[in-house]
């Protein structure tokens, strides 16, 4: 019987002491020294947003939306609303915006006011009830474009996407101005 309870101690012992050890999801997070920002995690940039709200355009009623900018804020993004193309023009020079959020017909009326800034802001159409044609036709013209009244994710994944756009064309304005500098 004592040999018994011996072989047992000693057989349990080993198998709790040669057990590799038992690695949990995300334990490379938890390496000792090393911070991680949740930014860093989901690939989000936070940016400076500018919405233009006209109020006879039906889009705008989105923009204007109280939880529509809740879901902005709480995302990290900095929202400016401007309701004239005066303002408009005062906020794109005097501040520097990663994205203009407009009504699709607005979007086609204040594009050559956008696109005179030194750093243009990507424009981001908010259509209001599209056919599948009209949304593609915004898509395709715009590379981005939000549907009004659509859920908050759905918005943030397009504001990423334009985001994603401004700074992969930043990055390539960045690259060929290295070029030709480098070349002289």
């Amino acid at each position: 019987m004592r040999r018994l309870l011996v072989a047992t101690v000693f057989v349990f012992s080993m198998v709790l002491l040669s057990g590799m050890p038992a690695r949990g999801c995300g334990d490379k997070l938890l390496v000792l020294g090393r911070a991680v920002r949740f930014g860093a995690l989901t690939g989000v940039r936070a940016a400076k947003i500018l919405a233009y709200i006209h109020r006879d355009a039906r889009g705008s009623e989105s923009l204007g939306d109280p939880q529509f900018q809740s879901a902005l804020q709480k995302a990290g993004h900095q929202l400016h609303i401007v309701k004239n193309s005066e303002q408009l023009e005062l906020a794109l020079h005097s501040g520097k915006y990663d994205l203009v959020l407009a009504d699709l017909a607005d979007a086609s009326a204040i594009e050559s006011v956008v696109q005179s800034n030194p750093n243009p802001p990507v424009i981001v159409p908010v259509l209001y009830e599209p056919t599948k044609a009209e949304f593609a036709a915004a898509e395709k013209r715009y590379h981005c474009a939000l549907k009004a009244q659509s859920k908050s994710g759905n918005y943030l994944s397009v504001i990423d996407k334009a985001i994603e756009m401004k700074l992969g064309a930043e990055a390539k304005l960045k690259r060929d101005r290295s070029k030709t500098s480098g070349g002289l």
